[in-house]
This record gives structure tokens, C-alpha cells and sequence, in this order.
């Protein structure tokens, strides 16, 4: 199969243009150039993969078998049609009736079966809701990974069974071989995906969620509801706000964890979680060592922000991406009037000028993009304060790509900062929390951060950056989080603010709250 996907994907770039003929607008009386569509038909028409007779495109016309096997061989530069993606085990079986029309997973797996996508490392299990029980399953999941089939997150349905228009299939055959030169041959531009919650607190009724009948603990439900937007995103951050502890678990004030929240962080398949935080230290040394200690059994993870001896905190974590090298800081404004002993003070990463400068100097000289996280500002505040915005300067001016910010445990906007050589930072003042149970209206409300990191010819920078809603679900026994769009109704009539809070508690309130704090002047 390699040999037949680098055969496809030469042709894709060497391809003379044998029956190509030159699309102009009007060509077709079916397609206007105001349609969604029109690109792709152009494409297909331009390259002689689709030639329809007359003035008519037949954009919704429905696909048959035999006419995707046609316009897969012309992709490959083959006139064999039918038999090519048989004889190449292109198509799951052979149809038999190719001339039926071919049904949507038909084409996901044909379609996937010429991509040579073996960067796609993880299946994104529920993304796409209902293709559970679709034989080409895998197919659809890894082409909707490459953008080649796309929908809302966590929301999209495919309807494997449904029939392919001639629109969609010229759709997909479009950004099939844009995507495959890009990324095959072009190697000119190169990105990695960032997603990051809020802060992870652990509260004794979040604790007492997790305690098990025989007095171990299991944290898993924590992420299960927002487990596919993990699996998608090339690296996904969580804030954990707590130390981890031996024994003797406490919440608020000072708190210490079972490190089976960690695990949970670890199931989940966190790449990056950070430790900076005011409550860093309500363990005083021992927490620390007990927290540093857990994470260096899980070396694939980087954990930011706290540090076991001098060493250690003179190293800058790099995580390297899709041909992208990116590093990665932590830092907090307070350790709540606690003071790092003598000689310790290398323990937790603290705003401080003249460190952020030279951390910063030496992660430029190591790395592609820098990612600051910074656990600062007012709490309860949705509006950044102005120590928050002048760290925002200065790390932009050092050479960060993207700012996350935690610790106010509400949400805070994301705006855009321009560094002193001009580049464009986005800067995400406080996602708020993830697991809580703090009991404000607004602290159930949080964000994720959402955004790529790109490099190609013109230099590395940050594209696309989005917050979306979140909400912390609260209820006796059980504490998870969703995406706002995700969140089922009968969970949110379950909800311990329900009744705290009353009728004010809705998906809707939570909704334009959300709005009105993003969307601020």
C-alpha cells in the first residue's frame, strides 16, 4: 500500500494535465462563483479529473461508485478505473454494482486508502458522532484529522450512509491533493495544533468525587467529556492549581492531592501540564519534591513551572511537533505569603523580570515559538488587570508566540499584543477554571484556548486563535467538564447551582455571559 500512496501522491505533483480543460466562470449554469463549492469545481475541471458534458455540473447530482473509482485513477494518473482501486485494495471490497451511488463511508474509505497519512497518530474516537458503527470508521476519523472532511468539533455528524453529491466529492478530491502537496512535498508550511484548560483545583467535594469504595482513587471522569478535543489537538495544556501529596489530602485553603489526579491528566493525554501557581507551595518543600517526583515517572508529558533541584530549573522544556520546536514557560505572581527557603528559590518559577528575560533569550536561541503561561491577575475579575497587560508586553517583546493565562477562576478575554518588532501575539488574560467547585455563578463558566502554531517562509507565528465556552459540572458524586456546545441539557437540570441559582442557571445565561466577556471593549 506505501508503494501505491507514493505512486498517487508523485502523480499528484508530476501530473501533465492529460484532458484538462480550462474552467471559467458561467461555464457550468448550476455553479456561481458566490458557492461554496465553486473552488473545488474549478479545481476538478481545471485538472481533468471532472469533466461533466454540457453546461451542467449537476452539483447535486449523487455520485456513483464508478465515477469516484474514474476520478480516483485520474488522480493517480491511471485509466483503469474500476480496476485500479480494486486491484490496489483502494476499494473495501468490490461493489460489484458500480454504478449505484456511492455512499459517503464508501468514499471516506477509498478516499483515505490513496492519502498516505501515517502522521495522523491518533484516531479521534466520538469526534464525529455517528460514525461508531460505519466499517470505514477509521477512515472517516483519520480524514476528518486531516481537514479533509470537517464539522464542528465534538457537534458534526457524517451520515456515513448517506449518498455523495458531485459537489462534495469535488470538495474532497480538492483538498485531498492540496493537503497531501502541502504536506508531502511542499514542506513549506508546517503547524501544530494548541488546545489548554483552565485550572484544575482540588477541592475536598472534587476529591470525594474520585474516592472509591475500597479508598483508592479514580479521577477519569474529570476529561471524559472533552476526551476528543484532546485527542485532536497536536497539544493539549491543563493548569493543575494543586500539588500532589503522599497522604493527608486537603482542600482549600491549603491544598494537597492524590496524584491520581495527575494520573487522570496523564489518561486524558495532556502533553503539557503546568505548576506555577499561588498554591504551589501550601506543601511547603516536601510537596514540591512529591509533585516533581511523580511527574518524572511520565517523561513524555512536559510538567512546567516547579522544579526539583538547580538543574532542572535552568533546562527550558522544548516539545517538538510536526517539524516545529516550541518552548515552553510557566511562571506565577505569588505563592500566597508563603517564601522559598534559602538556597530553594529555584523551586517555583515566579514573575520576574530579569529571570523572564534571560529564560526567554535562551528559549529564542533553542526554539521555533515560545508559549508562555502565566498564573496571574485579579481573581474574580473578568477585565485584565494592568499588571496583567504588562506582562503581556513583555513576553511579547521577548520573542512569545501565544500568552495563556490562568488564576483569576473567570473567564478574561483574549486580545492580541503587537511586540516592539511587530509581530501580533495572541494573549489569553484567564481561561478560569476547569475542575472546581467553587460555588459564584461565574466561576463554572471557563474557556479553552484554541490555536495554531504555524511556520512556513515568512517565519513562525500564531494563526486562528479562538476561546470557547466551558462549563465545570458540579454535582454530588460527580465532577466533569464540556464544552459549552456539548453540555446536555439533563445535565445542566442536575447541576449543583441549579439550585442555588435557580431558573438564572441555563446553558443559555452561561452562553451571553461568555459573549459579553470575550466581546468587551
Amino acid at each position: 500500500m506505501k508503494k501505491v500512496c507514493a505512486l498517487i501522491l508523485t502523480a499528484l505533483v508530476i501530473m501533465t494535465g492529460c484532458g484538462k480543460i480550462e474552467y471559467t466562470e458561467g461555464m457550468y449554469t448550476d455553479v456561481r462563483d458566490w458557492d461554496f463549492y465553486t473552488d473545488a469545481v474549478a479545481f476538478c475541471v481545471n485538472s481533468g479529473y471532472m469533466v461533466p458534458e454540457g453546461d451542467v455540473f449537476g452539483v447535486y447530482d449523487n455520485v456513483t461508485l464508478s465515477e469516484c473509482a474514474d476520478l480516483i485513477a485520474k488522480i493517480a494518473g491511471k485509466g483503469e478505473g474500476i480496476n485500479y482501486v480494486v486491484k490496489n485494495n483502494i476499494a473495501p471490497y468490490d461493489f460489484g454494482e458500480w454504478d449505484t451511488f456511492a455512499k459517503r463511508e464508501d468514499i471516506a474509505y477509498m478516499f483515505s486508502h490513496i492519502a498516505e497519512h501515517d502522521y495522523i497518530n491518533k484516531v479521534v474516537e466520538g469526534a464525529i458522532r455517528d460514525v461508531g458503527d460505519s466499517y470505514a470508521k477509521d477512515e472517516i476519523y483519520s480524514l476528518y484529522k486531516m481537514g479533509i472532511f470537517s464539522g464542528d468539533k465534538g457537534a458534526s455528524t457524517f451520515r456515513p450512509t448517506d449518498y455523495m453529491t458531485k459537489s462534495e466529492l469535488a470538495i474532497v478530491a480538492e483538498r485531498l491533493c492540496n493537503k497531501e502537496k502541502r504536506m508531502r512535498f511542499d514542506k513549506s508550511r508546517l503547524e501544530v495544533s494548541f488546545i489548554a484548560f483552565g485550572d484544575a483545583i482540588g477541592h475536598s467535594p472534587c476529591l470525594k468525587a474520585g474516592l472509591k469504595g475500597d479508598g483508592s482513587y479514580d479521577f477519569t471522569e474529570f476529561f471524559e467529556n472533552v476526551q476528543s478535543y484532546i485527542d485532536a489537538a497536536d497539544v493539549a495544556c491543563i493548569n493543575q492549581e494543586t500539588v500532589f501529596v503522599e497522604n493527608n489530602f486537603s482542600g482549600y485553603p491549603s491544598f494537597g492531592s492524590p496524584e491520581e489526579m495527575g494520573i487522570a491528566e496523564v489518561n486524558a493525554g495532556f502533553d503539557v501540564v503546568t505548576h506555577a501557581t499561588n498554591h504551589a507551595f501550601d506543601r511547603g518543600v516536601g510537596g514540591v519534591l512529591y509533585t516533581t517526583a511523580f511527574w518524572d515517572k511520565y517523561p513524555e508529558i512536559e510538567m512546567l513551572g516547579m522544579h526539583e533541584d538547580e538543574a532542572d530549573a535552568q533546562e527550558i522544556s522544548i516539545i517538538e511537533k510536526n517539524g516545529i520546536k516550541i518552548a515552553l514557560l510557566n511562571y506565577t505572581y505569588s505563592l500566597n505569603g508563603y517564601r522559598l527557603p534559602s538556597g530553594k528559590g529555584y523551586m517555583v518559577d515566579l514573575l520576574d523580570e530579569t529571570k523572564i528575560r534571560s529564560d526567554m533569550a535562551k528559549a529564542k536561541s533553542m526554539s521555533d515559538a515560545i508559549v508562555v503561561f502565566a498564573h496571574w491577575g485579579n481573581e474574580y475579575q473578568n477585565t485584565p488587570a494592568q499588571s496583567q497587560k504588562n506582562w503581556a508586553q513583555l513576553f511579547a517583546d521577548c520573542g512569545a508566540t501565544a500568552v495563556v493565562g490562568h488564576h483569576p477562576h473567570v473567564v478574561q478575554p483574549m486580545e492580541t499584543v503587537t511586540s516592539a518588532d511587530g509581530k501580533v501575539v495572541p494573549v489569553y488574560y484567564s481561561l478560569g477554571n476547569s475542575i472546581s467547585n467553587q460555588n459564584d455563578f461565574q466561576t463554572a463558566l471557563c474557556a479553552m484556548a484554541d490555536f495554531k502554531i504555524v511556520k512556513d517562509e515568512s517565519g513562525v507565528r500564531c494563526e486562528n486563535p479562538l476561546i470557547k465556552p466551558v462549563i465545570t459540572h458540579m454535582q454530588t458524586g460527580y465532577y466533569s467538564i464540556y464544552l459549552l456546545d456539548d453540555y446536555p441539557e439533563e445535565m445542566a437540570l442536575k447541576h449543583k447551582h441549579r439550585g442555588a441559582f435557580g431558573q438564572r442557571f441555563t446553558i443559555e445565561a452561561y452562553r451571553e455571559l461568555f459573549e459579553s466577556i470575550v466581546n468587551q471593549p
